[in-house]
């Protein structure tokens, strides 16, 4: 995976970049507080901050990555250099930001906030009427990241609530078009039995179960109609994954971490389901979707697009698969941890698997970052060059 071009410049790669470096601080950050190194600003704020960390940033650094790619070929046209500037400097404001007063909060929700409004006004625009639901998903993204501001504790439970359920939403739309599009890719040209043939109404039914069980956990996390809605949800992901017919690619670790990552979205809706009663530790199900869906699944497609737009599609080494190794590991041990009488050993390995799989993937496609930054620092260096 590691043998990218060295000439070839993604421009979204650089969000790639960014979120990698994002999602090993924001889990490194728990480490000392795991391994019985007393924070200095206390172990609740640390816990905060790596929650928001992850989600409206690491999410968002891929969100802007992916979009940026994507555009051009939903909308006909990229996102101008103005737009994708002021983005690029949002998110790098609302990294520190989180440790201001007053106008720090702020810079931590524009990121999505401008991401939103961009994807908004290309769509649109371009009428391309198909993609209307993940303009939706983004707006409560970002609505999700305003109302997670510190404030009240019940608002700020709804925003993360919000910011999660848009999230996972949006992996069902966009892993419900990359991972059966590439399966079925890889399974024409040698030969295989791949996904079956798209059914409107089983997906329709699907993308419905889905919301609704989204939407009961979002406004009722423990209530009664929240259980039958993520059980319905979960055994409707469960005959879409199906139909994709993962099994055919099992000797692909490229392509076969996209089946299990997209796993722990029914995964998720069945601990929700069982967690509402109270059966299950709420946070097994919540770390299946975070750890496991947006973990997983983002890295997955982060690889997946640096390797298409390199020409290595369906290309695997030792190191790539080790690093599908060690991100589901991760949320394996992570879900483990909520059942445990003693999680801190269980969370401790987790988080270093989670750090292990991001720095090797940054190995991994080192020649892609490097030719990014050369790519980046060119024009620089020709000024200096001449003067």
């Amino acid at each position: 995976m590691s043998r990218a071009p060295a000439t070839v410049a993604l421009p979204f790669a650089g969000y790639f970049l960014l979120a990698s470096l994002d999602a090993i601080a924001g889990v490194g950050a728990l480490l000392p507080p795991l391994l019985g190194v007393p924070a200095g600003i206390g172990d609740g704020a640390v816990l905060a901050w790596h929650a928001r960390e992850l989600l409206f940033g690491y999410v968002t650094a891929v969100l802007c990555g992916f979009f940026v790619a994507a555009l051009p070929r939903w909308a006909g046209r990229e996102i101008g250099a103005s737009g994708a500037t002021i983005l690029l400097c949002l998110w790098l404001a609302g990294r520190p930001a989180s440790w201001m007063p007053l106008i720090g909060p702020w810079l931590v929700v524009a990121p999505p906030q401008w991401l939103t409004v961009l994807v908004s006004w290309h769509v649109v625009t371009a009428r391309a009427w198909r993609n209307l639901k993940v303009i939706a998903l983004l707006w409560l993204f970002a609505a999700g990241a305003c109302a997670s501001l510190p404030g009240g504790a019940a608002s700020q439970g709804l925003g993360w609530r919000m910011g999660l359920a848009a999230a996972l939403g949006l992996v069902m739309i966009i892993g419900g078009r990359v991972v059966p599009s590439l399966t079925a890719r890889y399974c024409l040209l040698h030969g295989k039995s791949g996904p079956a043939a798209p059914s409107p109404c089983i997906e329709a039914f699907a993308a419905f179960c889905g919301a609704a069980g989204l939407a009961a956990r979002m406004i009722d996390p423990t209530g009664p109609l929240t259980g039958f809605a993520c059980s319905v949800a979960a055994l409707a992901q469960v005959v879409r994954l199906t139909r994709w017919r993962g099994w055919s690619v099992i000797g692909v670790p490229s392509l076969a971490i996209l089946h299990m990552a997209y796993a722990f979205i029914p995964f998720g809706f069945a601990a929700a389901a069982w967690g509402a009663p109270r059966s299950v530790p709420a946070i097994a199900g919540l770390h299946a979707w975070t750890v496991g869906a947006l973990g997983c699944m983002t890295l997955a497609i982060m690889a997946s697009m640096i390797r298409c737009r390199t020409g290595q599609s369906f290309v695997s080494s030792h190191s790539g698969t080790l690093v599908w190794i060690l991100v589901m590991s991760s949320a394996v041990l992570r879900i483990v941890a909520a059942f445990s009488v003693g999680p801190r050993p269980w969370l401790a390995c987790s988080a270093a698997f989670w750090i292990g799989a991001f720095a090797l993937f940054l190995v991994d496609f080192r020649r892609t970052f490097l030719a990014l930054a050369l790519w980046l620092l060119g024009p620089f260096a020709l000024r200096a060059g001449r003067t």
